[in-house]
């Protein structure tokens, strides 16, 4: 009846905006009008902790990096020496305070008297409150303005400060659907009063804020308009409680990814300079270095003197500012004397009080620590507390999907090891598998890869992201692709029906690859077997106008190993050979063969499969280099009539780290290159090795190992297939039989 009322005219449009301003200006029960330095707004800027969102990088940059930055993990294993870190979810970053004005709005639209709070009041919970006579008046007043364009570009255009942000906070908190029209009209209104009217940092921040939640981004004019005259108040001194404006301001640019680099310097500045510092709630200076880290501004001086006020409280601090401020410290990249310091304080208090964490808390420190490189005996404490309550009480149950990415890197980056670590690998995995859904195409590479540094397979997660990636491949970003294919690469697993598509888009993307990402591309295609003579031959290409700065040591390494899978699959099948450029070639090549000389060591299990040969009466030769030079024969056995038989003793680093112990892409690469040199190896895992506990087993088993090859070798000559004999140690036969035959 109301609307039928204002569309009649019996509501004049003069009367519903006189109606509405009179509420907003005149009410002083209306808490939210108030300063933020008092009641309901006040609780909402002084007690804001907001779950923070490293990565994540995020994300970690993240602030940015994908697993190629050089922040990241390194692993032995040359396959996976590449190096990454997660990134910060920027998508939900807007200041905590910000958040907490929303959730008041939502929460506190009983008792809010204004007709903007009364409208949302209707919108959300369809209810009233008061008096019923001014209840009608606002409702039509709201009714009008905000479901009428005219009428709510009325208003915008009338408003002050104030009231343009409270209209639009509660547009915001009611998730309404304004115009572009509105929305612009806001950021003309807005620019109109920065040039003429007082200055409101506080609603300033507000209108800015609501902005982003409702998809509009100012343009960059508007935005240094805010920040030179913020900048001109504070330097004036006219800035009413300036510390709080500034933070908050400084986090409304943040959301629009707006730095103005003079404002953040002067606002950096006031909030570290000794008299103010100390006075600063530590909830406001942990939300302040959030904002300079989302914008990636570090101000040194800013940092360390937040660090020094809160390690004098750091018993007294919520567990989720503590969690805000080390993110920071990672997104930031901030590493100094104070900093160690500071996050050995930070771990001993989430340990202490491990109860108080939530499990994304905990999941931001462990990252943030990782991220830092933060290695003490205290972080090894924490993260071995961490994994254990993680296991006890699921609590990656209560993990998203960023959080889950982020652990996993943590724990590949700091190379944890515990007795809980597969227990909760596979929690992680299978929570995985259950939102993935929802996981960023970054998200899902960076996963797969941090489950390849801790050696980790989960078949079902891995056949369930090629099923996710296949429609969203447009999504993904030319060095994600890469990462996603080392990944599969890595556990050896061949995504199927995805591997062509995934082939073309490398194909498409290798202009906008950088070195490492194209090498990265060719090894897992080679390993894969999916690498063409054409798709490599226009790659070497690309790498031969690419800058030196883009590669990384172990880059090189896999172009090489690329090369020589090739060039046996181009003598299997026949087909022309194609060679990297000279330069990268000779310089891979020789750093390779290097390597190989240094590392060449007589591992324990060498030692015992000699000393059975030895028992056995069979000859042998220790550590023998292939023809090429490019790898080491482990246990030649100098049988006659078989000059090419030999014994390969692969370590667990070869192999999963959980069962059924699957081997890795540098266990394969091996075996397939030296059979294609002609070797007919056998090979002796240490998982299979140490179930035989007696000496005269541990020979029964070698005996039975090499009667198998020998079948092998009589079926490889007289069918060309190889064949099997014996089905109890059959993994690594079928892993030679998928690559020689």
């Amino acid at each position: 009846m109301r609307r039928a009322a204002l569309r009649q005219g019996s509501f004049s449009q003069q009367k519903a905006l006189d109606s509405l301003f009179r509420a907003s200006r005149g009410d002083p029960s209306n808490k939210l009008l108030q300063h933020p330095n008092s009641s309901a707004l006040s609780a909402s800027f002084a007690t804001s902790t907001s779950k923070l969102t490293p990565t994540s990088v995020v994300t970690a940059p993240l602030p940015t990096a994908s697993p190629g930055s050089t922040a990241g993990y390194t692993s032995s294993s040359p396959t996976l020496r590449r190096t990454s870190a997660a990134i910060p979810n920027y998508q939900a970053v807007g200041l905590p305070s910000f958040q907490d004005l929303l959730q008041s709005y939502r929460k506190n639209l009983g008792s809010v008297t204004t007709a903007v709070g009364r409208l949302t009041q209707g919108l959300l919970k369809g209810q009233k409150s008061g008096d019923e006579q001014s209840d009608s008046s606002a409702h039509d007043a709201a009714v009008y303005v905000l479901q009428s364009s005219d009428g709510l570009l009325e208003l915008i255009g009338r408003a002050d400060q104030q009231q343009l942000a409270l209209t639009i906070t509660a547009i915001a908190a009611g998730e309404l659907k304004p115009s572009s029209e509105a929305l612009e009209a806001i950021a003309t209104q807005l620019e109109a009063l920065l040039r003429s009217a007082d200055f409101d940092p506080f609603a300033v921040s507000q209108i800015l804020q609501s902005l982003s939640v409702l998809g509009y981004d100012p343009e960059p004019r508007l935005l240094d308009i805010v920040a030179r005259r913020a900048l001109a108040e504070l330097q004036a001194g006219t800035l009413e409680n300036a510390s709080e404006g500034c933070v908050q301001l400084v986090g409304a640019l943040a959301v629009h990814r707006h730095n103005h680099g003079e404002f953040m310097q002067a606002v950096g500045d006031y909030i570290s300079s000794k008299g103010r510092i100390s006075q600063k709630p530590i909830q406001l200076l942990s939300e302040a270095m959030w904002a300079y880290a989302v914008l990636g501004c570090h101000h040194r001086r800013m940092v360390d003197a937040i660090m020094q006020r809160v390690l004098y409280h750091i018993k007294n601090c919520p567990p989720t500012v503590l969690s805000q401020l080390v993110c920071s410290l990672a997104v930031l990249g901030h590493k100094d004397a104070i900093t160690d310091v500071f996050l050995g304080a930070v771990s001993d208090e989430a340990v202490r009080c491990i109860g108080k964490f939530s499990a994304e808390d905990l999941c931001n420190i462990v990252w943030a620590a990782a991220s830092v490189g933060h290695g003490s005996m205290i972080e090894a404490e924490l993260m071995e507390t961490v994994l254990r309550r993680m296991v006890l009480l699921e609590m990656h149950k209560n993990l998203d999907s960023r959080s889950i990415v982020n652990l996993v890197w943590s724990i590949a980056k700091a190379d944890h090891q515990s007795p809980k670590l597969e227990e909760l690998l596979d929690n992680l995995a299978a929570e995985a598998l259950q939102q993935l859904d929802n996981f960023m195409p970054e998200q899902m590479s960076r996963l797969l890869w941090a489950f390849c540094v801790l050696r980790h397979y989960a078949e079902d997660l891995w056949i369930a992201v090629a099923h996710k990636v296949q429609p969203r491949l447009h999504e993904f970003q030319a060095h994600e692709l890469s990462d996603l294919l080392l990944g599969y690469a890595s556990m050896v697993h061949h995504p199927g029906v995805l591997m062509p598509h995934m082939a073309t888009a490398i194909k498409n993307s290798m202009d906008d690859m950088q070195g490492h990402a194209l090498c990265c591309a060719l090894w897992a295609m080679a390993v894969l077997r999916t690498l063409t003579p054409e798709l490599f031959e226009e790659a070497c290409g690309k790498l031969a106008s690419r800058d030196l700065s883009e590669f990384e040591p172990q880059d090189f390494e896999r172009a090489f190993h690329a090369e020589m899978m090739l060039e046996a699959e181009s003598d299997r099948l026949r087909l022309p050979k194609v060679k990297l450029p000279d330069w990268i070639r000779n310089y891979a090549a020789r750093a390779w063969q290097d390597r190989i000389y240094l590392e060449r060591t007589v591992s324990p299990l060498q030692v015992e499969v000699c000393r059975t040969l030895g028992e056995l009466g069979i000859n042998f030769e220790l550590e023998k280099t292939s023809d090429d030079g490019c790898f080491t024969v482990d246990i030649v056995l100098l049988v006659p009539d078989r000059p090419k038989l030999a014994i390969k003793a692969d370590s667990p680093s070869k192999f999963t780290s959980n069962r059924p112990y699957r081997p890795l892409a540098d266990a394969v690469i091996t075996w397939r290159l030296l059979a294609a040199q002609g070797w007919n190896l056998i090979t002796v895992a240490k998982h299979d090795w140490r179930l035989h506990r007696t000496q005269a087993a541990k020979a029964d088993y070698l005996q039975s190992r090499m009667a198998e090859s020998q079948q092998l070798i009589v079926n490889k000559e007289g069918s060309g297939r190889i064949g099997h004999i014996d089905a109890k140690s059959n993994m690594e036969a079928k892993m030679i039989e998928a690559f020689s035959a």
